[in-house]
C-alpha cells in the first residue's frame, strides 16, 4: 500500500512539471527518508516541501550542455523518441529529474523533454 501511494505521488508531481510551481508549498505525508527520495521539478525559485510538520527548501537543480556540438531533446527517454529540439553546447536547462541514470527531464525555456545525461553538468543555476 506505501509502495502505491508513493508511485501515485511521484505520478502526481511529474504532472506537475507542465504547471509553474513558483512559490508552491508540497505536502508529502511520508518520512523523510522516503520523502526525500522524490526529485521536485526544479523552478527558477526554490520549492518549499512540507514533509510532516517540517518544512525544507529544495533548491533549483541546473545543467550546462557539454555535448561536442549539439545534443537532440526529445519527447521520451530513448534514442528512438522522436526529437523535440537541439541543445547546443553551453545552453543552460533546468533539471526535473535525475531518476533515469542515463536521461534526465530538463526543460529549457518552454520546451519539456529528455537529454542525454551524458552530455549534461550540473551547475548553481543562474538568476534570472
Amino acid at each position: 500500500m506505501k509502495k502505491l501511494l508513493f508511485f501515485i505521488l511521484c505520478l502526481a508531481l511529474i504532472s506537475l512539471a507542465c504547471l509553474d510551481t513558483s512559490g508552491a508549498v508540497i505536502a508529502v505525508d511520508q518520512p523523510p527518508e522516503v520523502a526525500t527520495r522524490i526529485n521536485l521539478m526544479a523552478t527558477t525559485t526554490p520549492a518549499l516541501v512540507k514533509i510532516g510538520q517540517s518544512e525544507t527548501t529544495v533548491a533549483p537543480v541546473c545543467a550546462r550542455v557539454i555535448a561536442s556540438s549539439a545534443q537532440n531533446l526529445r519527447i521520451d527517454a530513448g534514442l528512438s523518441s522522436r526529437i523535440l529540439g537541439h541543445l547546443l553546447n553551453g545552453d543552460l536547462v533546468q533539471v526535473i529529474d535525475q531518476a533515469n541514470r542515463d536521461w534526465w527531464h530538463v526543460r529549457r525555456g518552454d520546451d519539456i523533454g529528455f537529454a542525454r545525461s551524458s552530455y549534461l553538468e550540473e551547475v548553481e543555476c543562474a538568476d534570472e
